[in-house]
């Protein structure tokens, strides 16, 4: 069985709209993501060579265009390459981290990102471990709404649950 999981994490506080799945967790906000690893490693790849969110994302963009994936009549957004970074750009967080865990089988992979002042900072994996999150809180989306579930029983509201229902996730890029 394989599990996995893209987290936006920030110590930030931001307005963000209730249809976006998002927990509170040792000061941090945590935002889940639905990334099968291969976002987060092109980032992690790209912030090697390109040291702020906007030249990553402008990579993404040339790269985009280059190899005609979609076409020209093709929105940028169709292109589910570019959502994660789109998503840290829509959110206008200056401080803040990605981290993507994946168990399958009995082997891990994982890849971290850390920005600061939307600049690539640090090591994502140590800035990680400083959070103490516990990750298998926020496996996949399904746990997401597990943990929901269990922050309603509490008498925290998060998110409403028409939007665990339907599953708005990519809703939000349609605002």
């Amino acid at each position: 069985m394989a599990h996995r999981i893209t987290l936006i994490i920030t110590k930030e506080s931001i307005s963000i709209d209730s249809e976006i799945p998002h927990f509170y967790e040792n000061g941090y906000l945590i935002i889940p993501f639905d990334d099968d690893g291969s976002e987060i490693s092109q980032i992690e790849d790209l912030s090697k060579s390109y040291k702020s969110l906007k030249e990553i994302f402008d990579k993404y963009l040339d790269d985009f265009w280059d190899d005609g994936i979609l076409g020209e009549s093709a929105e940028i957004a169709d292109y589910k390459s570019l959502l994660l970074v789109e998503f840290a750009m829509r959110l206008k967080l200056n401080d803040f981290l990605i981290y993507h865990y994946q168990e399958v089988d009995i082997k891990t992979y994982s890849h971290s990102v850390n920005f600061i002042n939307r600049k690539v900072s640090g090591n994502g994996y140590e800035e990680f471990d400083k959070t103490s999150i516990d990750i298998n809180n926020y496996w996949k989306y399904d746990s997401c709404q597990k943990k929901y579930i269990n922050q309603m029983n509490n008498g925290a509201q998060l998110i409403s649950d028409e939007s665990i229902k339907t599953n708005k996730w990519y809703e939000f890029w349609k605002k």
